[in-house]
């Protein structure tokens, strides 16, 4: 989906009517979207469709290393210094938007085991399968590797925009009015849906 795409102004106004309705009905009063980016998101005019970026995490095989794996940017479509940036929905501007990256799922090759089955099988599995045939010390070792590797290379600011979200979401927050539970009646109580929490508003 291109900038141009027809379907891009649909989804924008479905998102508008989400968030309309969150913003009156939701207990936070507020919803973040997100979806699959491998352009690395939607931007219309500088103004983002999202609230943040999701994407597969793109393990690469080492091929002289049986069953080992890699994270690298550049590899497949992988989202490591792709993420567009723009003003989001939340209104506050940003290089770069925060973004997600995780296991993917989608089944195995049919050579599950063996490298080279094509750029998205890690060693023929898919992602989180892969991550399951492994032993309990390198899933763990894995991990470390990974949590710092996506630390280490995200864009320059991202992480200072990603406080900012937080302040201008602790602001939007300090607006909102502690509402009292009211009585309701047993038709109400009762009826499918029928149930809120009795605090709708915010701790500080």
């Amino acid at each position: 989906m291109n900038r141009n795409d027809p379907k891009l102004d649909h989804w924008a106004e479905v998102l508008a009517l989400a968030r309309s309705y969150a913003a009156k009905g939701a207990r936070r009063h507020f919803v973040a979207c997100d979806a699959h980016v491998p352009g690395g998101g939607f931007v219309r005019e500088g103004k983002l469709l999202l609230d943040f970026h999701t994407f597969p995490l793109r393990i690469e095989e080492v091929q002289d290393k049986p069953k080992e794996a890699q994270l690298r940017v550049g590899y497949t479509d992988a989202i490591y210094g792709r993420s567009k940036g723009g003003i989001t929905p939340s209104g506050w501007r940003c290089e770069h938007l925060p973004y997600l990256v995780e296991f993917d799922n989608y089944g195995r090759s049919r050579k599950p085991g063996e490298a080279g089955q094509g750029k998205f099988w890690v060693w023929g599995w898919d992602e989180i399968t892969w991550f399951s045939q492994q032993s309990e010390n390198y899933r763990n070792e894995w991990l470390r590797y990974a949590w710092r590797w996506v630390r280490e290379t995200r864009p320059r600011g991202l992480r200072a925009n990603a406080r900012h979200a937080r302040h201008l979401r602790r602001r939007q927050r300090q607006t909102l009015v502690r509402r009292e539970p009211t009585q309701r009646s047993d038709s109400e109580r009762f009826r499918p849906g029928g149930h809120r929490p009795r605090d709708l508003g915010f701790r500080q």
